[in-house]
């Protein structure tokens, strides 16, 4: 989310105590954008998101709704494509996320009574900052861990192929040295040893495709790390 959206659509998930119209306003004041509001109740949230396309940019979870239903919630929207940040409302201070809801896809919450604060946009805006740098990082790391599973299978390709390549190299040098003086089966014979030097050739692009995907894969670590 960055300050160059015109507008900006967020999902209230009922009950809360905030009331509607403060919720629009100091969004707008914090975000500095126009903000669309939608509101739905979490008992009625399973048909609300059936066919609908995941189009919000936050979704803020009720503080009055119990934590094991904030899990249900959280997990049925990640399922159903729903990857914007997932904020759970708290009435409490200092609140932190149980490991089953951040497992369930929660991002971070967020006190209610700072939204009277002077403090609520610095809160909020850190609060998305943090949740896209998360998914980001989850991003990273579904590629990293594709290269990783494409860098082994190169390996594994590259040995199987050079393998057999050997033993036909072999038998090449053997044919040779019993047919000299067939001029038609070394024709056929110097076609082969081509084909194994082409295709030795392409082997050798494919471990410097390996190589690159080696530094890809470090870099992709060290980008992983700033999660951290």
């Amino acid at each position: 989310m960055n300050n160059f959206m015109e507008t900006i659509s967020i999902l209230i998930i009922e009950p809360t105590e905030l009331a509607f119209e403060t919720l629009s306003n100091q969004f707008k004041k914090a975000l500095k954008n126009n903000i669309i509001l939608d509101k739905v109740n979490y008992q009625t949230i399973q048909d609300f998101i059936k066919d609908k396309i995941p189009i919000y940019d936050l979704v803020l979870i009720g503080e009055l709704i119990e934590p094991k239903e904030t899990i249900k919630i959280s997990g049925l929207l990640r399922q159903s494509g729903f990857y914007m940040p997932l904020i759970l409302l708290t009435q409490v201070q200092d609140t932190k996320l149980t490991i089953q809801q951040i497992e369930a896809g929660i991002d971070d919450c967020l006190n209610v009574y700072e939204f009277e604060s002077e403090t609520f946009a610095w809160s909020l805006t850190s609060l998305i900052q943090k949740s896209e740098i998360k998914q980001k990082a989850e991003e990273f790391e579904t590629i990293r861990a594709k290269i990783l599973s494409l860098y082994t299978a190169l390996a594994k390709i590259t040995h199987e192929i050079n393998n057999p390549l050997g033993v036909m190299r072999l038998a090449i040098f053997q044919i040779k040295n019993k047919s000299n003086n067939d001029e038609s089966l070394n024709k056929y014979i110097q076609m082969i040893s081509d084909n194994i030097d082409k295709i030795e050739s392409q082997i050798t692009d494919l471990r410097k495709v390996r190589e690159e995907m080696q530094v890809e894969q470090t870099i992709l670590r060290k980008i992983l790390s700033l999660k951290e």
